[in-house]
């Protein structure tokens, strides 16, 4: 647009014959039209007066932070010696060169009313008022965005921006009802080795009155849903017992109810020589796998219930495990099946269905698996939060009360 514009004033002046000199603006001669002087009464002065007086109190009663009356501001800018040399100069002229002091309120957008310096519609703050200020605006534990928005519609003085920030930052009452911080880095469970390595378990329900155990492994995949009569840990080790066909895992992955952290189940654990690790405190998504699989269950089982109740309930989710473990996982690319007992399980569409050789499989696996853990770590935004040696940092302390730092 600046362009085209040059452009047109360079074709209109083509047909001229002029010489550019340059005449300070001191020594300009101003339009005399625009310069020239009216005669006005004092009234006006007085109504002019009364405008900035009604301006201060409209703000006031606005509950603008404003901790001061008019003639007090007027004191406070000219006891402050900033203030009060800002004033001047924007009543008379400024210096071609002024103290780094007052750059921040060098040249235009200021101007004097009645003993006030303005900026603008806003109110300057002298510096004996501005911890009052910050106060008054954070008041009602506003954030930082609708803070300065007040600020902007008020008043005004260098760094008000920073000194907002500071004062939501270190305020202990806004920290306390801070959500949780934002995750740092995506950790993600080792593939295992073998089936049965590591699985995971959790709790299902309760859904109508009935509660779940959900059992994944995180080598194949294989999923075992056990309806429950109760949550007491030697219902637990029996279920376990049972699924032990396939053999005593090495590693048990759970959350930390009661049942799982009880002595009864230490002893199981202790026993059969299993490590037992618990995810930590309010934190779900570390049990992802368990978590995930918990959520593919209760889909099925509330779809389930609404078509059939619990009637025949236990068909539908044998139907549901069995086609569930026979079909291709998204992160190895194979079935629960195949991985648990080296075939896929026959079913009806295998009559149509071509063989096919199993000779890659293996190889096939790793890279989706791979493939997938990649995909997940650039899917995830986290960043890490470096802290320095000695600084004091918020912890939250699930014990008193999970919902606030300490």
């Amino acid at each position: 647009m600046t362009e085209a514009r040059l452009q047109r004033y360079a074709l209109f002046l083509a047909a001229y014959n002029y010489k550019i000199e340059f005449i300070n603006s001191e020594s300009n001669v101003a339009d005399y039209l625009s310069q020239f002087p009216i005669d006005c009464d004092s009234s006006q002065d007085t109504a002019n007066v009364n405008d900035v007086t009604s301006y201060v109190n409209a703000l006031t009663a606005a509950g603008a932070p404003l901790p001061a009356s008019l003639d007090e501001l007027r004191a406070a800018f000219h006891k402050d010696k900033v203030l009060s040399l800002v004033m001047q100069y924007v009543t008379k002229s400024w210096l071609r060169i002024v103290s780094s002091e007052l750059l921040p309120y060098n040249r235009c957008q200021y101007d004097v009313d009645s003993g006030v310096l303005m900026r603008g519609h806003r109110i300057v703050v002298p510096t004996v008022y501005k911890a009052a200020v910050l106060q008054e605006l954070h008041a009602a534990h506003l954030r930082v965005i609708k803070m300065k928005m007040i600020a902007r519609e008020r008043c005004w003085y260098p760094g008000i921006d920073s000194d907002i920030e500071n004062m939501a930052s270190n305020c202990s009452r806004c920290i306390s009802l801070r959500p949780s911080p934002a995750k740092a880095r995506l950790e993600s469970w080792g593939w295992p080795d073998s089936v049965f390595e590591r699985i995971h378990l959790d709790y299902l329900g309760p859904i109508h009155g009935k509660i779940f155990l959900v059992l994944v492994d995180a080598h194949s995949k294989w999923i075992e849903c056990e309806l429950m009569s109760n949550f007491l840990s030697k219902a637990l080790i029996s279920k376990l017992k049972k699924n032990s066909r396939f053999g005593i895992p090495n590693k048990i992955v759970t959350d930390n109810a009661k049942t799982f952290v009880s002595s009864e189940f230490s002893k199981y654990c202790t026993d059969n020589e299993i490590t037992h690790i618990l995810s930590p405190a309010y934190s779900p998504q570390s049990n992802g796998l368990a978590e995930n699989t918990v959520k593919t269950c209760k889909r099925f089982i509330v779809s389930a219930v609404k078509d059939c109740g619990f009637k025949d309930f236990p068909n539908h989710l044998d139907n549901y495990l069995f086609h569930y473990r026979n079909t291709p996982h998204c992160t190895t690319g194979v079935s629960p099946t195949s991985l648990m007992f080296g075939r896929n399980l026959r079913c009806k569409l295998d009559l149509i269905a071509v063989k096919r050789s199993n000779s890659d499989q293996k190889s096939l696996i790793n890279k989706n698996v791979l493939v997938n853990k990649n995909r997940q770590k650039l899917c995830f935004s986290g960043k890490i939060k470096a802290f320095s040696i000695g600084e004091k940092v918020w912890v939250r302390d699930c014990r008193a009360n999970p919902k606030r730092p300490t």
